[in-house]
Order: structure tokens, then sequence, then C-alpha cells
């Protein structure tokens, strides 16, 4: 597939009327086209038609499904945004209805270079609509299909102290599909993490300033900072164990908060947790510990919202007041812990929306 938009302010049914109407024999065209009400098939999907600018012997013109989004001029930018919803949404149903993959859906402008989709590019970025994408075909197929395995979570906080065991790439954003940057071996903290993101941590020397945002598998945790007395997360349920050197569990702990209550480095399981922090718990393995995070989000930092999502008068209110379109914007408030902890807005001198964390990305 390859996905445009239209550059005009007309609807979707005007862009099929003005399809269909073209005297000049002229083989250009698209196949569906989208807008915030409809999806308007203007050509059977087997019918090659250009629309890709790569040529006759391109895979944009000669093999793949063009759709175009509409209203991408409009000044009403809430139609923009629906339309650029909507079209996710339609490439998401192709992608799972025809099996294609996500390689081979690409924007125009990865055709032929062309500023297309220009709306997208200009506001958010490519990867931003990637990852709507991503998320509208995972909401189709996690419907109907269970993972084989469930997915891995990323096992970094704030603050953890950590290693690069050699050269790996950097990127200047968790969405960035192009490393910017190298990143040498060496010991480094945490600075955020975008657990949705393609490279979920950001590292710096200090770990209070920003760094390279990286992919969590390159990292290994380094848990010598971690003390007795710290208050750390459990990631995943995990075995536990009676002594560091066992080698049978003899317990399941449950995610959650615990206190460390005692470390023995190099051991098999180097970590005793408890609830209380005053008596021993059971000993498990480092890679399942993190720093609990007390500075997730600081007054302007920058997050992308993907999908439009719920917005509420205050951090506490029950039922939402209003709703926040797709785009960046900046951290304006954190309340630690509260229901709707981030008050965003497009501007970080200006108090906006209240919203859940867990409906934002990092960048």
């Amino acid at each position: 597939m390859t996905y445009h938009q239209t550059s005009n302010n007309a609807s979707a049914l005007n862009e099929r009327n003005y399809l269909n109407n073209r005297t000049d024999n002229v083989y250009i065209g698209f196949h569906i086209v989208v807008d915030d009400q409809m999806a308007i098939e203007c050509l059977p999907l087997n019918v090659q038609t250009w629309h890709a600018g790569d040529g006759s012997t391109g895979a944009g013109n000669m093999k793949s499904i063009g759709i175009e989004m509409a209203y991408s001029t409009s000044s009403d930018i809430s139609l923009r945004n629906a339309a650029i919803e909507n079209g996710a949404k339609v490439i998401a149903s192709l992608m799972k209805t025809y099996n294609i993959p996500m390689a081979k859906v690409l924007p125009h402008q990865a055709r032929s270079g062309k500023h297309c989709p220009h709306d997208i590019l200009d506001r958010y970025g490519n990867e931003v609509f990637r990852v709507l994408i991503q998320t509208e075909y995972q909401k189709l197929t996690e419907s109907t299909t269970t993972p084989s395995t469930p997915l891995t979570p990323v096992n970094f906080s704030v603050g953890d102290s950590v290693e690069v065991l050699q050269t790996i790439s950097g990127y200047s954003t968790s969405l960035a599909t192009k490393a910017s940057t190298s990143v040498s071996a060496g010991t480094y903290k945490v600075y955020k993490v975008a657990s949705n993101g393609l490279h979920a941590v950001n590292i710096s020397k200090t770990g209070t300033v920003a760094g390279a945002w990286v992919n969590a598998t390159d990292l290994k945790k380094n848990n010598k900072s971690i003390s007795v007395g710290n208050q750390v997360q459990l990631n995943t349920a995990a075995s536990g164990y009676k002594a560091a050197t066992s080698s049978v569990a003899s317990s399941l702990l449950a995610s959650g908060k615990y206190i460390v209550f005692k470390v023995s480095d190099g051991s098999p399981h180097s970590i005793n947790l408890s609830k209380s922090g005053i008596a021993p718990g059971a000993w498990v393995d480092e890679t399942n510990v993190s720093f609990i995070s007390t500075q997730s989000f600081n007054h302007g930092d920058q997050v992308e919202v993907v999908k439009r999502i719920n917005g509420y008068g205050t951090s506490t209110t029950t039922i939402a007041t209003t709703s926040v379109n797709v785009g960046t914007y900046y951290v304006y408030k954190y309340v630690e812990g509260a229901t709707h902890a981030l008050n965003i807005s497009k501007l970080a001198t200006t108090p906006g929306s209240w919203v859940n964390i867990s409906d934002l990305m990092l960048v």
C-alpha cells in the first residue's frame, strides 16, 4: 500500500466524483479515499493505477493500493485529524484482510521522494502515523488471535544504571527509524522510558539530561546501585528462592512494589525482596527488578498522542469533558498517582487537558 494526502479541502465524495468525471484519459488515480465520515473505493483494488510517482517499474505504481486521506489543507484541524485516524483504520483493515506486512505499507515520499502525505509529515512525522496504523492493526488482530508469547516488558526505569557492552546505534526520538549517533560502550543512567517506542530507553551519562534513545535489548541493567532499603518494582511475576544460590524455586512472587531486604552481588538470585523491608522475603533474579521512578515526567517534556483520547477537567475527574486529538503536546503538570496524572497542552506555558499516562508516548 501507498498512503497519500489530497493537498486540498475536498471531501472523500468530492474526490471520488472528480476522479470519475475526468475526461483526459490519463490513468492517474487512487483506489480508496478517506475522510472524517467514510471511505470510498474508487477503483477495484486489483486494477493498476498511477499514483506513487515511481514509474512503470516501481512497486508503488504497479503493485500497491493507493490510499488518499482528504481534507489535508482544511482550516478545521479536527477534520484533518479525523481523516488521518480513519485512514489508519482503513490501512490496518486492508493489512489484516490481505495479509500485508507493515514493511510494504509506505508513504508516497518513500516511493518517489514527493513531500506526501504533507500534513502528516509536517505536523507529526511519518513514524507517529505508522505507530497509529500499528495500534489499529493490533486492535483488529488481538480480538481474534492469542499471541503465542507474551509481550516482553521494558524492564528499565528512570534512574536505573545500565551497561552498554559494545558500540550501539542511538536515535533522536523513540520513534526514529534512522540512527542519528552511536553510543559507546560504558555505564549510563536511564533518563526516560517510552514503553511503546521503537527505541524504548533514553540514556545519558548523568541521567539528569536527555541523551540518545536506544533499544532496550542493547542494554544490561547494572543493579550494583540497588541497596538495602530501596523501594523497587518487580516487573512481572517471578520465581522466588529460599537462598541466593538455590537452584529450585520455592515460591512465586506477584508483580508489584517491594523493599530490598538484602543484596548478594554475583549470586544467581542476587536480591532479597520483602513487602515490609524489616523481615526477609524471597531471593529473585535481578533482571526482573527495576527502581521505582518518582520523576517519570517533567514540565516541558514532549509527548505524542497517536490516537484521539479522552481529556478531563481535573486529575481526578471520572467523566471526560473533551477529546484530545492526535498530535504533539507538552507536559504542563504531572501529579504522580492521580487517575489522570498528566496535564498536556500545545504550549507548555498554559494548562490543557488531564489525560492518562497510558494513552501517551514519549518522544
